[in-house]
């Protein structure tokens, strides 16, 4: 609850962005948006939540999934009352006003999603951690004496950023395609398993199994969804 939402204002004050807290009643109704912070030409509003995951039990998955939903019919709310209420920028966040408006739902144990650009984004406190952390994904040495080693940029199987700093449009990236997301979905296959049930019939059930990783498989992955790796160059830079 409120101890997740006080972690996640202070992980993005480490970073230099300045976010807070809104709570107002407009209508009869109280409108409570957990964290909000403006980033370039956006207004990045999470709602924070920590539940507990399925586990891959099947009655536990059925009511996450219904958890879900109503965290969906959540946002939903909070969106429209901006909308129906603009007032409440001008008022309590007067920096946001005709900003573009970014909700994400943010779980507090690994839980993401893929989106599109204008929906509602699902991320988690340790993609985000990792996010503003560092732009390399990849290979590090250990030793006794040093311990972990870093990460060799020309190395890398991925990065989270396309320039020396993380900017708005690398973060809306990795809330559309997570790369820790990208990369277990790229490493899925399917697995057919034929059951008899019969004298003519037969069950066929699917298995996800996972492919073996490898360095070339990550990069593979990471450009798949959109993301730089180790060695590529950085996009041109167009000055007006």
């Amino acid at each position: 609850g409120k101890r997740f939402e006080k972690r996640m204002i202070e992980l993005l004050g480490k970073h230099g962005i300045k976010a807070k807290n809104i709570i107002c009643d407009r209508g009869g109704e109280t409108y409570d948006y957990d964290v909000a912070f403006v980033w370039g030409d956006y207004l990045f509003l999470f709602e924070c939540k920590s539940r507990g995951l399925s586990g891959g039990d099947p009655a536990r998955i059925y009511f996450f999934s219904l958890g879900v939903r109503q965290v969906v019919k959540q946002v939903t709310r909070l969106a429209e009352g901006l909308k129906q209420y603009p007032d409440i920028l001008s008022a309590y966040f007067p920096e946001a006003v005709d900003k573009h408006v970014v909700h994400c739902v943010v779980n507090s144990l690994p839980y993401a999603m893929f989106s599109e650009e204008d929906n509602f984004h699902f991320a988690d406190e340790g993609g985000i951690v990792r996010f503003f952390q560092q732009s390399e994904i990849g290979p590090r040495s250990i030793s006794r004496e040093a311990g972990l080693g870093p990460i060799d940029p020309a190395s890398a199987v991925a990065l989270l950023w396309d320039g020396p700093k993380p900017t708005p449009e690398d973060f809306l990236r990795h809330l559309r395609t997570p790369f820790q997301l990208a990369n277990i979905v790229s490493h899925l296959e399917l697995m057919p398993i034929q059951i008899r049930v019969g004298e003519e019939e037969a069950l066929q059930v699917e298995y996800f199994l996972r492919t073996d990783w490898t360095a070339d498989s990550q990069r593979e992955a990471a450009q798949q969804a959109g993301y730089r790796t180790g060695g590529d160059p950085a996009p041109a830079v167009t000055c007006v």
